[in-house]
């Protein structure tokens, strides 16, 4: 109930255009997950090339990471203006002062998604070799049987 009297509210104080402030920038940020992972699969698929197996955790989490790194440098200009249009600032004032200021605060994002998505990867492949392992151990027993 609380969710629905502030949309209310917001539509009543800011109108309809203030509630879709911030909706292109938005959308521009659903690309950051889509080069995350279009770059993680180009590395994996690099690997399983080379050395004819998956990933380890350990390369996993490196290529998972620099995936980030790449998707995070793309995508933060997007991000910026996504918040400043949403903390209500207009025009120039969205871009701030030259392209430099784009870049405000991007290490630190870097270094939080960049964490993350070395974590997350690692795990993925984790219980893809888990996945794998089970799946062996049963056809084993079905071809016993």
């Amino acid at each position: 109930k609380k969710q629905t009297t502030s949309f209310v509210e917001l539509i009543r104080k800011e109108g309809l255009m203030g509630w879709m402030t911030g909706i292109v920038p938005s959308l521009l940020l659903l690309i950051n997950p889509a080069i995350q992972l279009l770059v993680y699969a180009k590395l994996r698929k690099m690997l399983q090339r080379r050395w004819k197996r998956g990933p380890t955790a350990t390369e996993a989490a490196m290529m998972g990471g620099l995936a980030k790194f790449f998707a995070v440098l793309l995508t933060y200009p997007a991000q910026t203006v996504k918040l400043r249009m949403q903390a209500g600032l207009k025009g120039s004032e969205v871009g701030g002062k030259g392209v430099n200021e784009m870049w405000r605060g991007v290490w630190n994002k870097m270094i939080t998604s960049v964490l993350h998505s070395a974590v997350m990867f690692s795990t993925v492949e984790a219980f893809r070799t888990m996945n794998r392992a089970i799946a062996a151990r049963q056809r084993t027993a079905l071809l016993k049987n």
